[in-house]
């Protein structure tokens, strides 16, 4: 019996994407193409805290884990014009007040600019009346150099100093060690509202112009 979804069931669409939640743990395509994502050397790289060794039925059943888990809201990205699927995108550590977000792409996909499509619509998601974070933050690996370079021209964020950094966040990024070390940003609703929206968003449109 599958079980309920956390936060009911919800599909985001872009102009070139569908966004769909929850992820189904009998959805043997989805779960393989994940498992393929989640034991891809580039992904390993980055995110050294998973493993090659993970199997197709310990990714089945996280993937079951994450239906009831309240703090977690992923959804699978779909190419509309070829329903392939091409990575997932969402929130972790989700509070009433705040979220994580990150992203994951099939590193077989072609299309270009998924990051900006997709995230424009999950934070205006997260920032919307049904969710309604007051904060969003994002953290990568050091060594994720396009990520990062994402983060700090697209959204417009700079990094939280180490000062700054709550305990858990100085655990978690050391635990990664030296040169895969965590950075951490945030972003307020203001900053969503005034600056980063308006930019991601006329970045999204202009590039669907140009084509």
């Amino acid at each position: 019996m599958t079980a309920t979804p956390a936060h009911g069931s919800k599909t985001l669409v872009t102009r070139r994407f569908r966004l769909v939640y929850p992820r189904l743990e009998n959805d043997e395509r989805t779960v393989a193409s994940f498992h393929r994502l989640l034991t891809h050397p580039d992904t390993l790289r980055y995110i050294p805290v998973f493993s090659s060794s993970l199997t197709l039925d310990e990714t089945r059943a996280m993937v079951a884990s994450h239906r009831t888990d309240t703090t977690r809201l992923g959804f699978d990205i779909f190419d509309q014009a070829t329903n392939e699927w091409v990575g997932t995108v969402g929130f972790t550590r989700m509070t009433k007040t705040k979220a994580e977000a990150g992203i994951m792409l099939d590193p077989q996909s072609k299309a270009s600019g998924i990051v900006s499509e997709t995230m424009l619509s999950v934070l205006q998601f997260g920032f919307g009346q049904e969710v309604n974070h007051d904060e969003v933050g994002f953290a990568t690996s050091r060594r994720n150099t396009k990520m990062l370079g994402w983060i700090e021209h697209v959204l417009l964020l700079q990094p939280i100093p180490d000062h700054d950094l709550t305990e858990q966040q100085v655990i978690d990024r050391d635990s990664w060690g030296q040169e895969d070390a965590l950075v951490y940003f945030t972003m307020s609703r203001k900053q969503w509202e005034q600056v980063t929206g308006p930019a991601l968003k006329a970045r999204v449109e202009g590039a669907q112009c140009i084509k």
